[in-house]
C-alpha cells in the first residue's frame, strides 16, 4: 500500500517539465536571504545524495535562487512553483524539506530538524536519501 501525500503529478524545473512520481526526490523550500535556510543548504551540499533529485523552491525573492545555490554549493535544480507545491505541503516557514518516494511524502524536515547536530543527514539516511 501507498502511504504519504501524493505530490503534484509533475512541475517545471529549470524551465523543463520535471515529473514528481518517479524516483527519490527531495525538494528544498528556502528564502534566499536567510540565514537559517543558507546554513541548511550548505549542510546538505555536504552530503552524498546518491540517486536522489534535490528541486530548490524559493519561498521568497526567486531571482536570488542561482546565486543561492552557486554560494551554498548546493546541486539542486531550481522551481518556482510554490503555489503549486504549498497546496499540498503545508509548512510555517524554510527551510522545510519533502522527502518523496514515487510521488508520496515519506518524511518532512522543518527548520528545527535543520538546526539540531548530525540532521538532516541523519533522517535523510534513514529513508535512503544520502550515504
Amino acid at each position: 500500500r501507498e502511504y504519504g501525500l501524493q505530490a503534484p503529478a509533475s512541475i517545471t524545473v529549470d524551465g523543463k517539465p520535471f515529473s514528481l512520481q518517479e524516483g527519490k526526490i527531495f525538494l528544498f523550500f528556502y528564502d534566499p536571504t536567510c540565514p537559517h535556510c543558507e546554513a541548511a543548504a550548505r549542510k546538505m551540499a555536504k552530503l552524498n545524495w546518491k540517486d536522489t533529485t534535490i528541486v530548490s523552491i524559493p519561498t521568497d525573492t526567486p531571482q536570488f535562487a542561482a546565486s543561492f545555490l552557486h554560494d551554498t554549493g548546493l546541486k539542486a535544480g531550481t522551481s518556482n512553483d510554490l503555489a503549486l507545491l504549498t497546496k499540498t505541503f503545508k509548512f510555517a516557514n524554510g527551510p522545510y524539506g519533502v522527502a518523496l518516494v514515487r510521488g508520496r511524502q515519506k518524511a518532512t524536515v522543518d527548520v528545527g530538524e535543520f538546526e539540531k547536530d548530525g540532521e538532516p543527514a541523519a533522517t535523510l539516511h534513514g529513508l535512503g536519501f544520502v550515504e
